[in-house]
């Protein structure tokens, strides 16, 4: 696991997002913010993840598709 900031673009079936974002390079999922997820327009698989924090702490997700996160220019 390498933690990179990275300028991140989300792109929904509504619109994109665009920010510099904390980025795990070998991370197979991401978390974004249940009113960004609107925002951008996911669309929702129907299950729910439990993700354990580098705190330790559980965050329970409900499981989406992005149309496409591009990461750029890692440093």
């Amino acid at each position: 696991m390498v933690l990179v900031k990275a300028k991140v673009r989300l792109s929904g079936v509504r619109g994109s997002y665009s920010s510099t974002a904390l980025t795990d390079t070998g991370a197979r999922m991401s978390l974004i913010d249940k009113s960004l997820a609107e925002r951008v327009g996911v669309q929702y698989t129907g299950r729910t993840i439990d993700f354990i924090s580098v705190s330790s702490h559980i965050v329970r997700a409900l499981e989406a598709i992005v149309s496409e996160i591009e990461v750029e220019n890692s440093t």
